[in-house]
Formats: C-alpha cells, sequence, structure tokens
C-alpha cells in the first residue's frame, strides 16, 4: 500500500513540473505575440503613412489602429486617418493583394459614405508602380473595393 502511495506522489510531482513548464513557454508565447504584434501594427502604419504622403502631401494624419474582427484581419490592418485641413475622419485600409509580382500591400481609403477609393500600392516604386496603377481595370482592386464596406461595417469595433 505504501509503495502505490509512492508512485502516486511521485507521478503528480513530475505531472506537475510539466504543467508548470507547459504555462511558462505558453506564457512566453503570448508575450512575443503581444509584442509582435504592436510592432506589426506600428510597421503597417509606417507604410500607410508613407504611401498617403506619396500621393497626398500633407492632406492626412494617420491616427489609431481599428480591430477588424473579421477573417480578413490576418490580411489587414485599419487605421483611422483624418484630414489636415478639414478634420474629417475616414478610415486607411491596407491590404494584402495579388498582383503579377506577388503580394503587394495596397491601400484603400474608406469614408463615412461607405465609399471606397483605392490610394495605391505601399513599398513597389518606378516601372512596377507605373505597370500596377496604370492597370485599372485590375479584378483584384476592383474586388477589394466592392468588399472593404461589407468587412468594415461587420468587423471593427465601433
Amino acid at each position: 500500500m505504501t509503495h502505490s502511495n509512492i508512485d502516486s506522489k511521485e507521478f503528480f510531482r513530475v505531472y506537475g513540473i510539466f504543467i508548470a513548464i507547459l504555462a511558462v513557454f505558453i506564457a512566453i508565447l503570448t508575450g512575443m505575440i503581444k509584442i509582435s504584434q504592436k510592432s506589426w501594427e506600428n510597421g503597417l502604419r509606417k507604410k500607410v503613412e508613407i504611401l498617403l504622403e506619396e500621393k497626398q502631401p500633407d492632406k492626412w494624419i494617420v491616427g489609431k489602429y481599428v480591430e477588424i474582427n473579421s477573417p480578413f484581419d490576418m490580411s489587414a490592418a485599419c487605421y483611422e486617418i483624418s484630414s489636415r485641413e478639414t478634420g474629417e475622419r475616414q478610415m486607411a485600409i491596407i491590404i494584402r493583394t495579388s498582383t503579377v509580382y506577388g503580394p503587394i500591400p495596397a491601400v484603400f481609403i474608406f469614408n463615412k459614405d461607405k465609399d471606397v477609393n483605392f490610394a495605391g500600392f505601399s513599398g513597389v516604386h518606378g516601372n512596377v508602380q507605373q505597370q500596377l496603377e496604370n492597370n485599372t481595370a485590375n479584378v483584384r482592386i476592383n474586388y477589394w473595393i466592392k468588399r472593404i464596406p461589407d468587412i468594415i461595417s461587420a468587423g471593427v469595433e465601433k
């Protein structure tokens, strides 16, 4: 009888150590995800700022990150933007878009009337930028222009 008590004590000790190690590992991973998420948000904010400044100098102020509760939240980020002149608030959405050059982030502006305007491709310049933006019949851009109002109205926390 004593022998089985020792075995169960040893089992619970080893099991407890395993659970403690697992808990520490999960806590470390969760902390790393939170840190990288903030870096991800800031990096995309910078991409939106640079693109808007290149396309429409001194027109927009990029504000806070807006959470999207949608399946698209892994491929998209949303930021509040406001006009420097009028203070009018809109949203800038940066979303990974397939192109002939591979996936490239595209920036769209969504206003209060639920109109979506394509602002441009982030991070591309020169001939590549010209070729991508001169293609006015871009099916993927038109797809996102139609889908963004649904994504924003269904997924953005008010």
